[in-house]
């Protein structure tokens, strides 16, 4: 009798554990892969009309972008990065004052529903070769 209290006792507590690695894998590992933070249209239109500017258009970085690190980023694995997922993108936006076109770099974190915070961090673009390229590439209003 003594055999098969411990014996279901066992069970259970390896159900328990073989549910748990289960969720913390789906949780922390699925859904920061599958559900990436989308760019949020009336946070960048709040932002750009703080700026006096208007949408263009936004496109997601290319790989030579993303190796720029515009973002300060800490190496290694911390606890934040285990429990978001972050997304980089570029919003190119028209300026009415200064009647030219504008880039600045996004990057959006978001954390997972029991942290359900939502970051938005904005870099405008200063660097003269990069503007200029981007003037040359939209015609002007």
């Amino acid at each position: 009798m003594d055999n098969q209290a411990y014996l279901i006792i066992l069970i259970v507590l390896l159900l328990i554990l073989i549910f748990s690695f289960w969720f913390l894998f789906v949780k922390y590992l699925f859904h920061p892969i599958f559900y990436k933070p989308i760019l949020n249209s009336v946070d960048t239109f709040e932002f750009l009309e703080n700026k006096d500017c208007s949408l263009v258009e936004y496109k997601t970085l290319t790989k030579e972008e993303k190796q720029k690190d515009r973002f300060i980023q800490k190496n290694g694995i911390t606890l934040s990065k285990l429990v978001s997922a972050k997304s980089e993108y570029k919003i190119i936006a028209y300026s009415r004052a200064e009647k030219r076109y504008k880039m600045f770099w996004v990057e959006i974190q978001s954390w997972i529903p029991p942290f359900g915070k939502r970051n938005l961090n904005f870099i405008e673009e200063t660097n003269s070769e990069i503007l200029t390229e981007l003037q040359k590439e939209y015609p002007p209003k």
